[in-house]
């Protein structure tokens, strides 16, 4: 890096906790000095000029090691509103049950990276949370945590009224709304805050929660959820100044069908119905092999513990081969890999009748440019404890 560089850099980041709004007239292309710049192009740079979709951290809270805690962080308008989860289940040091509110180190970065407050969206396990005090590059900086419910009508409005409030003082710093894993709730809040903020439209806002669930939006439940969003009418009274801030794009050309994982039965069970396709990504198999490497492999402990957790899910295990060798080999290997897996369950006493398998050779490949991952193993959901579709979330389920 050369020293003009470093220098900036280095000035990027002193200004994380002071920068104050300056000339908010400047369009995102804007080249000028950090100290130039307004607060929603300065954090706009500083997360590396994500879009709606783009993830500041990903789904196991990786990718920006300043805000670990987080969980699929992603914009909604720079500076000012950030959406995501948090960061339990997949932590690397302090795991717990993924139903619960911010782990203190994510509180903790949050704030010293100068935000001034995050929303839980949850009623679940908040009882214990409390605001904190930091030091961000010598300032300090107080940050405040809340909870409100993204199903209560007047805890939305209060929810928007909050985004307001810190638009028009910026030395406030930016809010940080979060469910338990960045997908639905925060999903629904960040489409009502382009519809109230961005003058976003209702189905390109729907389309958007869509996106941002990552697949898991399958559920019926979740109908509900997107005609909200459609019927939505923005509150005259919350409107802000629009050149003040920048809201992030929303690119509309992604496809909403990413598969998910067995862990997710897990994480997110509510999500999952019917028919649902699971990757097992880290069970992996060597040419013309459908032996089992290790039973202690991750994808079997989550799926073991699903079905385990839930006696009421009913599955079949497919397996699938690359396409070296003829199709009737392939045929027959894919089904020694389900049934590999199948066995795997019984033996650790999964009732059989809950479970079946099948092999589909190298006819559904997933992967067209690895011969590897279409070695693999996909679990289908064939039934499921029927769904309470009246709320995004029904804890009663997890």
């Amino acid at each position: 890096m050369g020293l003009k560089l470093f220098f900036i850099a280095a000035l990027l980041a002193f200004l994380s906790c002071q920068l104050k709004q300056e000339d908010t007239s400047a369009q995102l292309e804007n080249t000028e000095e950090p100290d130039s710049l307004s607060t929603s192009q300065y954090y706009y740079k500083l997360y590396g000029y994500p879009n709606a979709l783009d993830k500041i951290t990903d789904n196991f809270g990786n990718g920006n090691d300043s805000l670990y805690g987080t969980r699929n962080m992603r914009p909604i308008i720079h500076g000012l509103l950030y959406r995501g989860g948090a960061n339990n289940y997949y932590h690397k040091t302090a795991k717990r049950d993924n139903h619960n509110p911010l782990p203190p180190d994510g509180k903790e970065n949050l704030c010293t990276n100068g935000f001034g407050r995050a929303i839980y969206l949850y009623r679940a396990n908040f009882e214990e949370e409390s605001d904190l005090n930091c030091t961000c590059n010598g300032t300090q900086n107080s940050f405040h945590y809340d909870q409100y419910d993204y199903n209560d009508s007047l805890h939305i409005r209060k929810m928007l009224e909050l985004v307001k409030e810190h638009a028009e003082n910026d030395s406030l710093g930016p809010i940080y709304m979060h469910c338990w894993n960045g997908w639905h709730a925060s999903g629904l809040l960040s489409a009502l805050s382009f519809r109230q903020f961005c003058g976003v439209d209702g189905q390109t806002a729907a389309d958007y929660w869509d996106l941002g669930t990552d697949g898991a939006n399958k559920s019926p439940r979740y109908e509900k959820i997107r005609q909200q969003i459609k019927d939505f009418e923005p509150y005259p009274d919350l409107f802000i100044d629009s050149e003040n801030w920048i809201c992030a794009e929303i690119p509309l050309d992604r496809a909403s069908s990413k598969m998910q994982t067995v862990a997710h039965l897990n994480v997110v069970y509510e999500s999952l119905s019917q028919g649902d396709l699971l990757l097992m990504p880290s069970l992996k198999f060597d040419p013309g092999s459908h032996e089992i490497s290790s039973s202690k492999n991750e994808d079997l402990q989550e799926l073991l513990k699903a079905m385990r957790s839930h006696p009421d899910l009913e599955i079949e295990i497919q397996g699938h081969t690359d396409a070296t060798g003829t199709e009737e080999k392939n045929r027959i290997l894919s089904d020694k890999r389900a049934r590999s897996v199948y066995d795997f369950l019984v033996e650790n006493d999964i009732e059989p009748k809950r479970i079946s398998y099948t092999g589909f050779g190298s006819k559904i490949p997933r992967y067209y440019q690895s011969t590897a991952k279409n070695r693999r193993i996909e679990v289908k959901i064939i039934s499921k404890k029927k769904e309470d579709n009246s709320a995004l979330i029904n804890p009663e389920e997890n």
